[in-house]
């Protein structure tokens, strides 16, 4: 069921939702767009473009992957957190209504 047509209607959420829908939508061709360029980009032979291919792939090999391990852990625990005091939320939005 969509958001603001349960008892009565609320103009409100639905632009929220719907203004939801149309960022993620445009966010998504965006990094998409952003994405085929890029391949675009970095395919082909000539030397110019093999020689930066091997750079940004010697660059992403030397990624320090225990500072990201690290920023990604903090995201998984951060997100848990967030999920509890949600699960606690609904939990005591039927103990006292």
């Amino acid at each position: 069921m969509l958001p603001g047509f349960g008892d009565e209607f609320d103009p409100f959420v639905w632009f929220r939702w719907l203004l939801t829908v149309f960022v993620t939508a445009y966010a998504l061709l965006m990094s998409g767009r952003a994405i085929w360029r890029m391949v675009a980009f970095f395919s082909g032979s000539s030397r110019q473009k093999v020689l930066l291919r091997r750079v940004l792939w010697n660059q992403l090999i030397r990624l320090r992957l225990r500072t990201l391990y690290l920023e990604l852990t903090q995201i998984a625990l951060l997100l848990a957190v967030l999920g509890g005091v949600l699960w606690l939320h609904r939990r005591t939005e039927f103990l006292n209504p």
